[in-house]
């Protein structure tokens, strides 16, 4: 009896024994009361409890006395209780944690269960997956959500309140399987596995007498993997006793294997267990799987980088990287080895591809492990040798004071690859010369194409973009420069930086040279008097910044800095100075944006110099 026929009531019982939620039927008889005026209808029911705990604190009446328990019930429920979210006055119900928590309700038809006769019921359970008879027939199926089985205590409660009844069972039967069975988990085959092993099978027979083993057999498609030594049979085990069963287990492929022992008692009970093992070797695989480089010029070399990942559940060590055809002399990689990978590491491998002719090359790389398990990838590439070339204008022969242009010149267009983007740089000594502007030549260049030209301080940097390839040569653009004090010497112009964007290559052919006289001699073979020089540094100029001053002799000089218009804005200097350097602060403050020239008066004439005050 769980609850006695009276009101605000509750009442238990439990097996206190922790045992596995995941396998298992359950049968017993329940009686329920009757459905009259004299109870109020009767309540509450009875439920088959799955629970965290067996001695959480009592109900007090209500609630089916199974709040608290922390697991699942299955409630044979005879109330409408509104507050409880019952659906009907009669259900079978899966409820969870509290009598409330409905996961799945069936209704039954008044009075069902309240007709004051005993009732079988047998629950049966399969890890998440509940049926419930009534009286030999289903009555509910339900699959609980991502049940996840877990020990607990299995139990019955009841309750009753306001309205109540008598609840007693009898004839309980909970059957459970025998938790003998045995994993072995995942095994590597990079070594020999052999496991040399023994189970115990323990008699607890609740009657407390002697069990006789009369036959032991081992089911298994894979004989080669569990085996039994010889077992001697029939073997008497006394209450308490075990018997211990010799295995031996000796995976030697890869994949999952089982086998069921099945034991045979002289009382007819039968012992099924069930091995497992899962036997692997590491598997590489690469990401990306296989890489496909651009065109490499002849002499340049391009790299990438691939990881290895060990996607097995055993580890396994990176001996060594080989290419099936030696990487024919242009493909390299490289890689910290050995190294042991675990399940889920990686592995960083740089592969290089430096091409030595005009061809196409295939190569597969390779990781080998220390047990004879390999994984490739292919690598693909393109050694071109065909370059364009750009140079310009070899000599520049110009006196100080002068401009002339420079030009930066296409001399040859590559006809294996198609060419739409070309950058570079154009570098001059900036005590020398000085920019002066460009003009683009749309003969070559083509109106719709792109050229972005930006001066600094000692180069122009040059971008050019075509819809279209490059399919004529000429003159791209020129650079104005405009000559300054004569050096010792012509200067050289160099081209550097020079790529194609997209592949192919580009030649500097020829490198350019500047001459000022007296460095040289003017075609018109006149020299030109050394005279002062004017430098801004940094330009385009900001209010730290200053002028350079250098007198060939002593001289008297007055250097103001003048507007477009020639007016005068800022006195800098008025003296007599010496020969050598000389540095005065440029003061721009409170000028608007735009182009000025600093202005240099001495007895050998006039000098300018512009200078850009940035917005």
């Amino acid at each position: 009896m769980l609850t006695p026929y009276e009101q605000s009531q509750s009442g238990r019982i439990f097996l206190p024994r922790l045992l596995s939620m995941e396998y298992f039927d359950v049968s017993f008889r329940g009686r329920f009361g009757f459905n009259g005026s004299a109870n109020n209808s009767g309540a509450d029911g009875i439920v088959f409890v799955m629970g965290a705990l067996y001695d959480y604190p009592p109900s007090g009446g209500g609630a089916l006395d199974f709040d608290g328990c922390l697991g699942y019930g299955i409630e044979f429920d005879t109330y409408d209780n509104d507050d409880r979210n019952d659906r009907s006055p009669e259900h079978i119900a899966v409820i969870k944690d509290e009598s409330g928590n409905h996961l799945i309700s069936e209704t039954l038809v008044v009075p069902t269960l309240e007709d004051d006769a005993w009732h079988r019921i047998l629950i049966r359970f399969r890890d998440g997956r509940v049926e419930a008879f009534l009286d030999g027939v289903s009555r509910l199926t339900y699959d609980i959500p991502a049940f996840s089985a877990y020990d607990g205590f299995y139990g019955f409660s009841s309750a009753t309140g306001s309205a109540f009844n008598e609840h007693r069972i009898d004839d309980i039967r909970l059957e459970l399987p025998t938790r003998t069975s045995m994993d072995f988990g995942v095994v590597s085959l990079c070594d020999p596995v052999r496991i040399d092993t023994s189970l115990l099978v323990r008699n607890n027979h609740p009657d407390g007498t002697a069990i006789t083993i009369t036959g032991i057999e081992l089911q298994t498609s894979s004989p080669d993997v569990f085996s039994l030594p010889q077992v001697t049979v029939p073997s008497v085990v006394p209450h308490g006793g075990r018997v211990r069963i010799p295995l031996l287990v000796t995976p030697t492929r890869e994949g999952t294997f089982t086998a069921i022992l099945q034991l045979r008692a002289d009382n007819g009970e039968r012992v099924f267990d069930t091995l497992r093992i899962t036997a692997e070797r590491p598997r590489l695989e690469w990401e990306p799987a296989g890489h496909d480089f651009p065109v490499v010029l002849v002499g340049n070399t391009a790299t990438t980088t691939l990881t290895l990942r060990n996607t097995a559940r055993v580890p396994g060590t990176v001996t060594a990287l080989r290419w099936r055809n030696g990487g024919q002399g242009v493909f390299n990689a490289q890689a910290v080895l050995p190294k042991t990978l675990q399940p889920g590491d990686t592995l960083g491998v740089t592969v290089r591809f430096a091409p030595t002719a005009d061809a196409n090359y295939a190569d597969s790389l390779f990781a080998d492990t220390d047990c004879d398990v390999s994984s490739g990838t292919r690598f693909r590439g393109t050694g071109i040798n065909e370059r364009m070339v750009l140079s310009v204008q070899p000599l520049l022969l110009i006196s100080p004071g002068e401009t002339d242009q420079l030009q930066i010149r296409l001399d040859s267009v590559p006809t294996r690859f198609a060419v739409t983007h070309i950058v570079g740089e154009l570098v001059i000594d900036p005590a020398f010369v000085e920019f002066a502007g460009y003009e683009r030549n749309d003969a070559v260049l083509s109106p719709g194409a792109n050229l972005a030209v930006a001066f600094l301080d000692d180069r122009v940097a040059f971008e050019i973009e075509r819809d279209t390839p490059f399919d004529v040569p000429g003159e791209l653009f020129s650079v104005g420069l405009t000559a300054m004090a004569p050096g010792p010497e012509c200067r050289p112009v160099r081209l550097t930086g020079l790529r194609v964007i997209g592949g192919g290559g580009i030649n500097d052919s020829s490198r350019g040279r500047v001459c000022i006289n007296p460095s040289c001699r003017h075609p018109d073979g006149l020299y030109a008097a050394e005279r002062p020089l004017l430098r801004v540094y940094p330009h385009p100029v900001s209010e730290g910044s200053h002028v350079l001053l250098r007198m060939p002799a002593e001289h008297a000089v007055g250097l103001t800095l003048v507007d477009v218009l020639g007016e005068e804005r800022r006195r800098i200097a008025e003296a007599v100075l010496p020969a050598g350097d000389h540095i005065f602060p440029l003061p721009v403050g409170g000028l608007p944006a735009g182009m000025y020239m600093l202005r240099l008066s001495w007895d050998g004439g006039i000098e300018h110099h512009s200078v850009l005050i940035p917005r």
